[in-house]
């Protein structure tokens, strides 16, 4: 578009309208992907930031979860601890997700 605009100019040191509303026809379309890509760029940053952050809550999540069970195992009986280090997987895997998705539907309350 450029180049056609500089030889219009120098074809007849001047340039018409049409030429010009194409210009600015391509300067706006220009912009408005150059925007866009801008735009995903920032967009998947935000989403990598946010994958990070839960990462690490989930992190947390397990070792607190890993040093309560260490804790309860430690006032337990060896009978009973067993039974809980044996169960203690499976509690994590049905309570979590219970919990995690009643943050989702907003269900979760303070207190």
């Amino acid at each position: 578009m450029v180049q056609r605009l500089k030889f219009a100019i120098a074809d007849r040191g001047t340039l018409d309208s049409a030429s010009l509303e194409a210009f600015g026809a391509w300067l706006d379309r220009v912009s408005r992907l150059s925007k866009a890509v801008l735009d995903s760029g920032a967009d998947k940053q935000r989403a990598a930031l946010a994958e990070r952050d839960g990462q690490l809550i989930a992190l947390a999540v397990r070792r607190i979860l890993d040093a309560m069970c260490a804790e309860v195992l430690a006032v337990l009986g060896t009978r009973d601890a067993e039974l809980v280090r044996r169960e203690w997987p499976r509690w994590v895997e049905r309570i979590a997700p219970e919990v995690l998705l009643s943050i989702g539907r907003g269900e979760l309350e303070h207190g």
